[in-house]
């Protein structure tokens, strides 16, 4: 006799938002397609109880918050994709999106001082005249992720919509809508799902120009990162209510996890969690430090074995190498 077990999970009760042209225009676009136009879009409108205030979401200001320690080419190109999306827009739903820059000491050899990035940095706001990228440095010892988002979310006030982002990402226009409509005060967060590149030595087509207008989204060369939450559209107030980041974890990850369980079990926050085509995380090698407590020392192996390349393309490159009687 064979048992079965059903498993019922209700769905929430249904409710309407109105959503701006100009967002709809960004969800429905195809993967891979050029950025729409943002032209004579008609806002919807934006409250908050707690506020008494109406605002069109347009003119909601976001805050991207990117800690950085060492790794100052991966910086310049964070620079020149923020310079190329959004200073030299005059689109006005990206005249109040700013970058902050939370600068910590790196503990590693290979990587560059504090003082070099600082100095380079702040030449590049020199250069470019630019009020809306800003540098917050972090004198008190050597890099953790958690501070450093801690530390720059601490400048905002309650109200103030906060986007967190790491170094290795570049974003189209795109996102910025999807930031302002998927983040809600008071009652709902954004976690998107972004596209993750493989190592491009195990690509089955030449290396492509990263452009940030669109990406070239394809499955044999990288992945959605179904369990990445890195990448974070949250309310001052609203991270305040579960407890900030946790300021206690050093070296790499774990506390993205934890913020994510933190909201998880929140009474009043919702989690929205989507894929995002306009966000693409960059290969890079990773290197797990042997002084990771074990649970972190898991994650990082985990992230370094399926970030190599799709499973497809690694068991053609194992039956080539068979039949070159490498292996």
């Amino acid at each position: 006799m064979r048992k079965r077990v059903y498993v019922v999970q209700k769905f929430r009760p249904l409710y309407f938002r109105e959503l701006s042209s100009s967002y709809s225009s960004a969800i429905l676009s195809p993967v891979g397609a050029g950025s729409p136009s943002f032209v004579n879009s008609t806002s919807p409108v934006f409250t908050n109880s707690n506020m008494n205030l109406i605002l069109p979401s347009s003119s909601v200001p976001i805050h991207m918050i990117v800690p950085v320690s060492g790794r100052l080419p991966t910086l310049k190109r964070l620079l020149t994709n923020f310079d190329r999306v959004v200073m030299r827009s005059n689109d006005s739903d990206l005249l109040n999106v700013h970058l902050y820059i939370i600068l910590m000491e790196t503990a590693e050899d290979s990587g560059e001082r504090m003082s070099t990035i600082a100095d380079y940095i702040k030449k590049f706001l020199e250069n470019y005249s630019s009020s809306r990228i800003h540098l917050l440095e972090v004198e008190n010892g050597n890099f953790t992720r958690g501070y450093a988002r801690s530390y720059g979310a601490s400048h905002f006030n309650d109200t103030d919509l906060l986007f967190f982002i790491d170094l290795d990402m570049v974003f189209t226009r795109d996102l910025f809508p999807r930031i302002r409509h998927h983040t809600i005060f008071n009652k709902q967060v954004y976690f998107p799902i972004i596209f993750s590149q493989y190592d491009p030595e195990y690509w089955e087509m030449t290396q492509i120009q990263t452009n940030f207008s669109s990406f070239y989204l394809r499955d044999d060369i990288g992945y959605w990162r179904q369990y990445g939450f890195g990448m974070l559209g949250i309310y001052k107030a609203d991270l305040g209510q579960i407890g900030n980041w946790n300021v206690e974890i050093s070296g790499w990850g774990k506390e993205d996890v934890e913020i994510y369980d933190k909201l998880v079990q929140s009474p009043t926050l919702n989690i929205f969690r989507t894929i995002d085509n306009s966000l693409m995380h960059i290969f890079h090698t990773k290197e797990c430090s042997s002084t990771l407590r074990d649970d972190q020392m898991n994650m990082c192996k985990g992230t370094k074995s399926i970030t190599l390349g799709s499973q497809r393309i690694l068991v053609r490159s194992v039956q080539k190498m068979i039949e070159l009687n490498k292996i």
